[in-house]
């Protein structure tokens, strides 16, 4: 679907090849998140839970941003860069690292720290698609090495 849109809007530039290609990137990075979540070892981590109290600072700083009530600000941006800071203090501490390893820390910080950005108004919506490329990267890596591995549709 993102592809059907990038080929539209190179060819035409209409909106609904922005459209659809912004939907095909969502829908590719939600799959790609619950692929590589469910497949990783993070939730067996105590560095999880910390993240998931950051999600809920986040959710909450959310509901505040929509309902302009003070505070949002700072929730978001501890929640966003408490995500990202944990993140790569696990990536840190992890003994071995592979090349998927590394594409998934890369994700997580830029998709963190440009969705505070994009939130606090600092820049425009379409630098967005550098976090989307990048997990699309990260998710074509993760299921051509299960393929080779014959891992991907196991669990």
């Amino acid at each position: 679907m993102g592809l059907c849109g990038l080929i539209i809007l190179m060819l035409t530039y209409f909106e609904s090849g922005l459209w659809l290609l912004n939907l095909g990137f969502s829908i590719s990075g939600a799959v790609g998140q619950i692929m590589l979540i469910k497949n990783g070892t993070l939730t067996k981590t105590i560095y999880f839970k910390f993240i998931m109290f950051c999600w809920a600072i986040v959710t909450i700083g959310a509901l505040l941003k929509i309902m302009h009530w003070p505070g949002a600000a700072i929730m978001l941006t501890v929640g966003l860069i408490g995500i990202a800071a944990i993140y790569t203090i696990r990536f840190i501490k992890k003994t071995t690292k592979t090349q998927l390893d590394i594409m998934k820390w890369v994700w997580v910080v830029v998709a963190y720290i440009s969705a505070l950005c994009l939130v606090m108004h600092w820049i425009p919506r379409p630098m967005m698609n550098l976090s989307n490329l990048l997990m699309l990267a990260t998710v074509i890596h993760f299921a051509s090495t299960c393929m080779k591995d014959k891992t991907l549709l196991e669990n």
